[in-house]
C-alpha cells in the first residue's frame, strides 16, 4: 500500500511539473513575422496590450538566430530623440532583412515583432540595405523596452 502512495505522489508530481514546463513554452520564436491573410495555418497572438490578436503567419522571416546582438541606441528625430532597440544582424540575418524589405516595398505585406508570443506593434521597422553593416531599428513602447531586450540578449547567447 505504501508502495502504490509513493508512486501515485511521484507521478502526481510530474505530471505538476510537466504542466509548467509545458506551459512556459513559447508558439513562435522571438523575431519578425508576416501577418497572415486568413487564420487556416496561422496563428493567433495578442498584441502586448492584450488588445487586439492577429493571424500571423508561422513561418520565420528572421528570428534571433539572425541577431548578433541587441543594444539600446539613440536616434535623433525632431523634436526630440527616441530610444530604440537596436538589433545588429549576423551575415544569414543581413541577407534575410534585404529580402525582407524587397518583399515589404513590393508586395505591400505587413510584418511584426513577436517576443514571448506577444506582439510589439512597431510604429517604425527601420534598417539599412546596406549589406556590411545592417541594423534594424525595433522602435517599441518604452515601458517594454527594457524586458524585451533582456529576452533578446538572452535568447541571442542561448542560440550560439
Amino acid at each position: 500500500m505504501k508502495c502504490f502512495i509513493k508512486t501515485i505522489a511521484i507521478f502526481s508530481l510530474f505530471f505538476l511539473i510537466t504542466s509548467f514546463i509545458l506551459n512556459e513554452q513559447h508558439k513562435l520564436k522571438t523575431g519578425f513575422y508576416y501577418l497572415a491573410d486568413k487564420e487556416d495555418g496561422s496563428e493567433l497572438i495578442k498584441n502586448v496590450d492584450g488588445e487586439d490578436t492577429f493571424a500571423v503567419d508561422k513561418r520565420e522571416a528572421l528570428t534571433v538566430n539572425d541577431f548578433s546582438d541587441a543594444n539600446f541606441a539613440l536616434r535623433y528625430a525632431k523634436p526630440n530623440p527616441i530610444k530604440v532597440i537596436e538589433l545588429k544582424l549576423s551575415k544569414v540575418g543581413r541577407k534575410k532583412w534585404l529580402k525582407i524589405k524587397n518583399q515589404l516595398s513590393s508586395t505591400g505585406e505587413s510584418i511584426v515583432f513577436i517576443c514571448n508570443d506577444k506582439i510589439y506593434l512597431e510604429k517604425r521597422i527601420s534598417g539599412s540595405n546596406n549589406l556590411e553593416n545592417s541594423t534594424i531599428d525595433l522602435v517599441i513602447e518604452p515601458n517594454y523596452q527594457e524586458e524585451v531586450i533582456q529576452i533578446i540578449k538572452s535568447e541571442i547567447n542561448d542560440s550560439r
